[in-house]
């Protein structure tokens, strides 16, 4: 099981005024991606020697993670990595259910020509990858869902999606697809975020909450299917 060493490479942090914020950020970005495994021990030690910083700094990091779910305090003043049970996760996909479908309907009543042309441009892009390219493919994928996230001007709930999403990231990431995704399942994901796009940009609010409420509910029935496969013995 990879340790602290599995962190990327960190500029010193000494100086900053915002310490603790970037340490968390750091650390967040480390866990969401799947750097770091649940039940890794987070050495305050270590990391203060990591991101060439006090400790103060680090505990205050730390304690705004536990907040957020992403590490917890156990005996002997140990923190570790929080993991997330399957039914953690499904409900994670839940809530996105709920929220992607909001931010949608306010993304489809303050739609402009502008956002048209930047949504379609992006969901284009998608439809032209192949399925040797999903690095490239899931980058343009969290533009596109970030693109009408912002397009819906509701700043609490983007950012309470974004907790989520962060949260589940690394745990779809392991029930996705790998490296590659097959042509027939790649021309099918292109099509479901066609049929968002559409939605928005019709400037319907009921048609794009619909849309966005139908695609992550897809994305959870998917997820649910892969759970049950692996605990089939």
């Amino acid at each position: 099981m990879p340790g602290l060493e599995a962190l990327p490479t960190s500029t010193v942090l000494a100086g900053a005024r915002d310490i603790p914020d970037r340490v968390a950020d750091a650390l967040r970005d480390a866990i969401a991606r799947g750097l770091l495994n649940d039940g890794t021990e987070l050495n305050q030690v270590a990391l203060a020697r990591h991101y060439g910083v006090s400790r103060v700094p680090i505990r205050e990091a730390l304690r705004q993670l536990q907040a957020e779910g992403f590490v917890r305090a156990e005996r002997n003043q140990r923190t570790v990595v929080a993991g997330l049970s399957d039914a953690d996760l499904m409900e994670i996909l839940e809530l996105r259910e709920l929220l992607d479908g909001h931010l949608a309907t306010r993304a489809a009543s303050r739609v402009t020509a502008s956002a048209t042309r930047r949504l379609r441009a992006t969901a284009r892009q998608m439809g032209l990858l192949r399925g040797d390219q999903v690095e490239r493919w899931a980058a343009l994928h969290v533009a596109l869902h970030t693109q009408i996230n912002q397009l819906s001007g509701a700043v609490l709930t983007i950012a309470t999606a974004q907790a989520l999403a962060a949260r589940g990231q690394r745990y779809l990431v392991a029930v996705g697809p790998g490296n590659s995704l097959d042509d027939a399942r790649l021309q099918t994901a292109s099509a479901e975020h066609d049929d968002l796009v559409d939605a928005v940009c019709s400037g319907d609010p009921e048609w794009a909450g619909e849309a966005a409420r139908e695609h992550v509910a897809r994305a959870r029935a998917r997820v649910a299917t892969t759970l049950a496969q692996r605990r089939t013995p």
